[in-house]
């Protein structure tokens, strides 16, 4: 008997070496629990402490209960069916309606509003004096006249029960005609439309107390989550702050009424999801692991000393002068740049959502989610961006994706059974390619293909050891890679899928892999 146990013992020892398992040593795990242990209490106070931080920095930010603006100044989809925008001898901007345009005006509280709209008929003499108007307010009349050419101003008061949380369609209709123009196409023009005046008459003092409930639910409920899931403090900790963040530098603190509230909705239906999965899990079986951090630095930290050093090698011209130069003739990089200065002033500062930036296109603004953003690059170089500036910030963002992208690609070799030296290598063909060294030149963005590398990592190691470790990985991965540019994170998920099937039919027809799970039961079951 002890000689057969000794033989498979050998057997699966040899057999464990051809397996996937090469980057990690062997993890002790610990008794199955079935629920989620309390929290201690040191780790409460500091949520605590974090919302209390993160109530502070909403309530010092300023919010906008009120939207004016000039029609020739903005465009879809506030303005919809108006015709391109013109100035007046004066200098006055406007727009022409077509006989039927909309103004689509987002609310700026839950109580009532006041609009005003400057509206003129400077119709020909010839054709008519006066011009009848309707104007509805989501699908209610509130105005039917004459309006003359003389600019008129209309004040209409809209009650809270007429509101609409998405967008108020305020119509313009009236009657057309079509002017005597020389090389333009024939237009049917209605009224001149000079300036709107939107704004709420309610101040929304309930808004921040109710984000904070939502954002310490959300918060509270990943915490719980992962410690369900056998996450240790050490990985829990950052997560739950890096959520936090995206939440508060998001929208949650944009100046905007309307963002603000569809945070807080979004918020809202995310901790019901998380509510969910804590409630399963507490229902299962959970095993958490022990992970020997030590012992995994031990054996890696070689490989990274080695890429920093390689990376400082290969950068040299740029570390050189990091404080001044940014890589790449001017171009993207430069609006990249500018972006990495404005997350850091809008947040630090001006204690604002740097997605919104009232300064550009005023008094309309921008909204540069509509615009290539590097979030996960911004938000993470936002401390070094305001203590040494955003050129070193972005440098230094720059040069970490080199070092980032070449470890995980290692690590992710050694998974797959590569020697360290191969793996090492490999990791230096993947990090400083032509195809990255192209991307340096202004694709800020597409830099992040080191949450790619760390993606599959953890996803090879859920494919092969099915712990809860790689999952939490591989998902860390892959909200990084998305928050870095969205082309990875429409991509990623379609690579996987092709990814998943090809790996498990190697791994099926790999005789020692397949039947590695069998000779494992088996030796249990003769030490028994």
């Amino acid at each position: 008997m002890i000689s057969i146990e000794k033989l498979i013992t050998h057997h699966l020892s040899l057999t464990m070496k051809q397996l996937f398992t090469t980057d990690i040593p062997r993890i002790r795990r610990l008794p199955a629990i079935h629920q989620v242990r309390a929290l201690p209490l040191g780790q409460v106070v500091l949520l605590g402490v974090l919302l209390l931080l993160s109530g502070l920095f909403l309530r010092s930010g300023p919010l906008q209960t009120e939207q004016q603006f000039a029609l020739g100044g903005v465009g879809r989809p506030l303005a919809q069916d108006f015709h391109p925008g013109e100035t007046t001898a004066t200098g006055q901007s406007f727009r022409w309606t077509d006989g039927d345009s909309t103004l689509h005006l987002p609310p700026q509280s839950l109580g009532a509003h006041t609009l005003r709209l400057t509206v003129s008929a400077p119709w020909p003499e010839e054709r008519q004096n006066s011009v009848p108007l309707t104007i509805t307010i989501n699908d209610q009349v509130m105005l039917t006249m004459e309006q003359s050419a003389v600019p008129r101003r209309y004040a209409f008061l809209v009650p809270a029960d007429r509101l609409r949380w998405s967008a108020n369609v305020v119509r313009l209709e009236s009657p057309t005609f079509r002017p005597d123009e020389v090389n333009r196409n024939e237009r049917r023009l209605g009224l001149a439309v000079f300036t709107a005046d939107w704004r709420g008459l309610e101040r929304p003092g309930w808004l921040v107390p109710a984000q904070i409930l939502a954002i310490g639910l959300v918060i509270g409920l990943l915490y719980l989550l992962l410690l369900a899931a056998g996450i240790p403090f050490w990985a829990r900790l950052p997560t739950t702050l890096l959520l936090l963040a995206i939440m508060l530098a998001m929208r949650h603190s944009d100046s905007r009424f309307v963002y603000r509230l569809h945070a807080l909705l979004m918020t809202a239906g995310l901790a019901g999801g998380l509510g969910l999965l804590v409630a399963l899990l507490r229902r299962r079986r959970v095993e958490p692991v022990v992970l020997p951090v030590r012992a995994w630095l031990r054996q890696h930290w070689p490989a990274f000393a080695g890429y920093v050093v390689l990376t400082a090698i290969m950068l040299l011209p740029l570390i050189a002068r990091l404080p001044t130069h940014i890589i790449g003739p001017p171009g993207d990089n430069l609006e990249y740049l500018w972006k990495m200065h404005w997350f850091s002033t809008a947040l630090i500062e001006q204690h604002v959502s740097p997605v919104f930036a009232p300064q550009i296109f005023y008094p309309g603004g921008a909204d540069l989610t509509v615009s290539e953003i590097a979030p996960a690059h911004h938000l993470l170089g936002v401390p070094i961006t305001w203590l040494f500036g955003p050129v070193v910030g972005y440098n230094l963002v720059m040069v970490s994706t080199f070092v980032l992208t070449a470890f995980f690609t290692y690590l992710l070799a050694r998974r797959l059974g590569a020697r360290p030296g191969a793996a090492w290598v490999a990791g230096i063909i993947f990090a400083f390619c032509l195809r990255r060294y192209f991307h340096a030149n202004g694709h800020f963005g597409m830099m992040g293909s080191q949450w790619v590398a760390l993606t599959l990592y953890g996803w090879e190691g859920v494919l092969t050891r099915r712990r809860t470790w790689d999952g939490y990985v591989a998902g860390m991965g892959y909200v990084l890679a998305a928050w870095s540019s969205l082309m990875y994170g429409a991509t990623l998920p379609f690579f996987l899928a092709a990814y998943t099937p090809w790996r498990w039919c190697c791994r099926w027809r790999n005789p020692t892999t397949r039947h590695s799970s069998k000779d494992r039961r088996l030796s249990i079951s003769i030490r028994k």
